[in-house]
């Protein structure tokens, strides 16, 4: 008889509209708890000319092409 009631006990402790129902503690992670700054080291490049790199290896996505692949140039 007790293992009946059981189940139906835990579905009333878990019921979302008893208001006297337990809850779990929430946890909270910070994805920036172990991020450490490190400083920019030496001097910026020119942008436009690193604006122009990127523009001649494909964007972001032709940072992802494998380096015997070669850069594709601009078609006009």
């Amino acid at each position: 008889m007790l293992l009946q009631a059981a189940p139906a006990l835990a579905d009333t402790l878990r019921d979302p509209t008893n208001p006297d129902a337990p809850v779990s503690r929430a946890h909270y992670h910070s994805v920036m708890s172990g991020y450490q700054f490190e400083p920019i080291r030496g001097k910026p490049g020119n942008w436009r000319e690193l604006n122009d790199r990127m523009e001649q290896i494909g964007g972001p996505l032709g940072q992802l092409r494998d380096l015997s692949e070669p850069i594709q140039k601009k078609k006009k």
